[in-house]
């Protein structure tokens, strides 16, 4: 019955976790549809109307109503590989306004109940050991929901320093990629709707996953290990 009890009582924030993975499948496609709509009105903004653009968006981001990997491909489109800092000091405020969002809702408790799960504790001690590197993979991974993964890194209590800087470097490749692949695209609408059309991108794509999954295999399975062994 323990698992059991245990979703009862972190009910709030399991249910949390869940919306932030689906919520930005929902909105984005709303907001794909007005850009598509005003792309010529985009195409002309000023410096400062992008400014407020992007710092909209960093709300955005941070409370799942928008996906990173939009932002990327929306910004390579209409302003190429000069809308990089842009998108990186956007990412780095989310990423500070999620972490503590998260935090002011969950208060440390689903943290608690985690750590007192028998062995959880040991597990989550070795993880933190490596917790650099595996929230580089984590940000490296094309496909986890940038809003998700920043809740469960406040939820386990991840460093914060930690999770802008190695999460900037293992977001710097993903976020040139599709900077790249909507630099490239004709239309808005071919850039967002179809982001992996050509071959190149498929690779690369499917390389940053690999690397990704293996990197975060790696580092719990090694933990794990350390667990058993103790």
């Amino acid at each position: 019955m323990k698992p059991f009890n245990f979703l009862g009582q972190k009910g709030s924030s399991l249910l949390l976790l869940f919306i932030l993975f689906v919520l930005p499948f929902i909105t984005t496609s709303g907001i794909i549809i007005l850009i598509i709509k005003n792309e010529e009105v985009i195409k002309h903004f000023s410096l400062t109307e992008w400014i407020l653009l992007y710092s909209i968006a960093s709300f955005c981001m941070a409370l799942a109503i928008t996906h990173t990997t939009f932002i990327a491909l929306a910004s390579g489109f209409f302003l190429g590989f000069f809308s990089i800092p842009f998108i990186a000091i956007s990412y780095t405020i989310a990423s500070i306004i999620g972490y503590y969002a998260v935090k002011a809702l969950d208060k440390g408790k689903f943290y608690t109940m985690v750590n007192s799960l028998k062995g959880a504790d040991r597990i989550i001690n070795h993880l933190k050991k490596d917790e650099a590197k595996v929230i580089f993979f984590a940000r490296l991974s094309p496909v986890l929901p940038f809003a998700m993964t920043n809740a469960l890194l406040s939820i386990l209590d991840a460093n914060l320093y930690k999770l802008l800087f190695s999460g900037f470097w293992g977001m710097l490749p993903r976020t040139i990629l599709f900077v790249w692949i909507g630099s490239k695209a004709a239309y808005i609408k071919d850039a967002l709707e179809h982001p992996q059309e050509n071959t190149p991108e498929k690779i690369l794509f499917v390389v940053l996953l690999i690397a990704s999954i293996t990197g975060i295999y790696y580092y719990i399975n090694r933990s794990l290990k350390n667990k058993t062994i103790e």
